[in-house]
């Protein structure tokens, strides 16, 4: 099941009627790390666009990749623009009163944050299950799924956004930057985003997130040295959790990160990629230019990336 960034990804959100449930899912190149396979990352935790659905039974979850039955086979019946804030709009902050995406709407009632979804989610359709029975063993899995609200999903954004998307904002007038980021209501997130349009890889944020990487995949190799998946020998939440992470410096052509150096993270990454509903997930972004921008501008900023690693 796949829902977040998605975090995470670009700044659109779809959004489909089936029957009986809606299903807001968040993607936001900016970011991205949206963070459940439920909910494609979003503005707040994960990386890719932010999506109303309905649901006809399982879910999807995009920001934090997770495995069930795709439900998102009707058609789009509207594409909600989150570069002109639409998730600000008052009918949205009656569901999600701090206007971040993802939101889930089952049965009329709204469940909010990327983590909180995927357990949601997870609970309500529990086949297959996406956590251990164990209470220690699912403490365990927490300790994992709990790492995009500890900083990852702050860094996934900020490499994103240093590298390509600010180069959406610079071509704009500086009156409509400003007109932005006035508009953001959150001092520390408006000071962050000033950060990347006039420095970006200049920042020491941006160094700080790259070695926020570098910290998870270190982790990320030790813990799958004895097991297949990073919370047990089976695909769990802790897996679904980091998908879109890893994915989104992928698209930035980060992989050496794991590639050269962490044979364990490598060969977890390409059964992730291998599974049925990655694609579903990950294969149907219609906006190939911003990956194609992510790719391009990324691949000319690894050898900064590399020098940070080897200081």
């Amino acid at each position: 099941m796949r829902v977040e960034d998605r975090p995470e990804r670009i700044p659109h959100a779809r959004t489909k009627r089936v029957r009986g449930t809606h299903c807001g899912v968040r993607s936001d190149p900016e970011e991205p790390g949206a963070v459940a396979d439920r909910v494609d990352a979003g503005e707040r935790h994960a990386p890719h666009a932010a999506l109303m659905l309905a649901l006809r039974g399982p879910v999807i979850d995009g920001t934090a990749r997770c495995e069930r039955p795709d439900p998102l086979g009707s058609d789009v019946e509207h594409h909600v623009d989150l570069r002109a804030r639409e998730q600000q709009a008052p009918e949205y902050l009656k569901l999600n009163p701090k206007g971040y995406v993802p939101t889930l709407v089952h049965d009329g009632r709204p469940v909010v944050e990327s983590a909180i979804i995927c357990e949601y989610l997870d609970e309500v359709f529990p086949d297959p299950p996406l956590s251990p029975s164990d209470p220690v063993e699912r403490a365990y899995m927490r300790t994992w799924t709990r790492r995009p609200d500890d900083g990852l999903h702050r860094a996934c954004a900020t490499v994103t956004n240093a590298i390509a998307f600010r180069l959406q904002w610079l071509e704009k007038p500086a009156a409509e930057i400003e007109a932005m980021l006035a508009a953001t209501p959150d001092p520390a997130r408006r000071t962050w985003r000033r950060e990347m349009i006039e420095k970006g890889v200049d920042s020491q944020l941006f160094v700080n997130a790259v070695r926020v990487y570098e910290t998870l995949l270190d982790d990320m190799e030790t813990a799958l040295q004895d097991r297949d998946w990073l919370a047990r020998d089976t695909y769990t939440l802790a897996d679904v959790s980091l998908t879109s992470y890893l994915n989104r410096v992928a698209e930035l052509q980060f992989h050496p990160m794991w590639e050269e150096r962490r044979p364990a993270v490598t060969d977890w990454f390409e059964r992730v990629r291998a599974r049925d509903n990655f694609k579903t997930a990950f294969g149907n972004y219609p906006y190939e230019a911003y990956v194609a921008q992510m790719a391009e501008q990324g691949s000319l900023q690894w050898p900064r990336v590399e020098g940070i690693l080897t200081a």
